[in-house]
C-alpha cells in the first residue's frame, strides 16, 4: 500500500477499519493499492479535494457498516467496489487537463487508461498548470468509465464475482 495512503488512513482514524476490510477480502487490498497507485495523491476535484483519499474513505466506511449490519461478506465488498469505481463518473464528468497561460501553448489530457495520474503530472512541461472542469457525459460514458476503472483494478474473479455477480447483485446494470 502506498505510504500516503497508509499516513491519511492513520491520520482518519480508519486503518484498522481498512485491515478488517482487507483481511476479509484480500484483493480489495490489492484493488485499492492500484486504485491509489492509478488515481495517485495529488489529484483534487473542483472543491481541492483529494479524489483518491475521498473514495478509498467511503470504500472502507461501506464495508463496515455493511459488516456491522449484518450483510454477507460478497455484498460488503461489492459495496466497497462500488464506491471505487464512483472514480469512473468522476472521470466521465470531468476533463482534466493542462496548458500554459500562453494561447499557443498545446493542452495535455489525462487519460487514465495511458498512464497514472501521478506519472502524467511529472512528465507534463515546465510551466504547465493542472486543471480540472466539469463536463456533461454521454449516455453510457459513466457505465464505460466505471468498467475502465474495474477492468484496471480489479482481478478477472472480483470483476466477474462483484461487478457482475447475479441479478440481485446490489451493484445494478454497471
Amino acid at each position: 500500500m502506498p505510504t500516503w495512503v497508509l499516513s491519511h488512513l492513520k491520520t482518519a482514524n480508519l486503518l484498522e477499519d481498512a485491515r478488517f476490510a482487507w483481511h476479509s477480502w484480500p484483493t480489495l487490498e490489492i484493488a485499492t493499492i492500484k486504485f491509489a497507485n492509478l488515481f495517485g495523491s495529488q489529484l483534487r476535484n473542483q472543491a481541492s479535494n483529494l479524489v483518491t483519499f475521498a473514495l478509498v474513505v467511503k470504500a472502507i466506511q461501506s464495508f463496515k457498516v455493511a459488516r456491522y449490519n449484518g450483510v454477507d461478506l460478497t455484498t460488503a465488498a461489492a459495496g466497497y467496489v462500488s464506491e471505487l469505481l464512483a472514480a469512473g463518473e468522476i472521470m466521465a464528468t470531468t476533463r482534466i487537463e493542462a496548458s500554459t497561460q500562453s494561447f499557443d501553448s498545446e493542452i495535455a489530457t489525462w487519460d487514465m487508461s495511458q498512464n497514472s495520474y501521478d506519472d502524467w503530472v511529472s512528465s507534463l512541461p515546465s510551466g504547465y498548470t493542472v486543471s480540472v472542469h466539469k463536463t456533461p457525459a454521454f449516455p453510457g460514458e459513466i457505465k464505460a468509465g466505471k468498467q475502465l476503472v474495474a477492468a484496471l483494478i480489479l482481478t478477472l474473479t472480483d470483476y466477474s464475482c462483484l461487478v457482475y455477480p447475479s441479478p440481485s447483485s446490489t451493484m445494478g446494470d454497471l
